[in-house]
């Protein structure tokens, strides 16, 4: 089902994260601390397209970044369970 992580793939998410955070202290990552949508400064968070390029990661508002999250989600819920008709 859609949604639903493996044991490997928390593991990859929390090294990801991990890393993220190392490149933030090192400065090899800057956070500018506005949404790449909206321009808003309020609850700004990094969200990755994919998880196998660690540090490819864009800044969005939690509404932007949960927005994100819904159109993977739906994408990945049609491709599994294309419509038959």
């Amino acid at each position: 089902m859609p949604g639903r992580l493996t044991d490997e793939e928390w593991r990859q998410r929390l090294r990801v994260h991990s890393e993220v955070a190392k490149a933030i202290r090192t400065g090899i990552l800057v956070r500018t601390g506005k949404c790449s949508i909206c321009d808003s400064t309020l609850r700004v968070q990094f969200h990755h397209h994919d998880y196998s390029k660690p540090l490819e990661v864009v800044e969005l508002c939690k509404l932007h970044h949960m927005e994100q999250h819904r159109i993977l989600k739906t994408y990945a819920f049609k491709k599994q369970f294309p419509r038959t008709y």
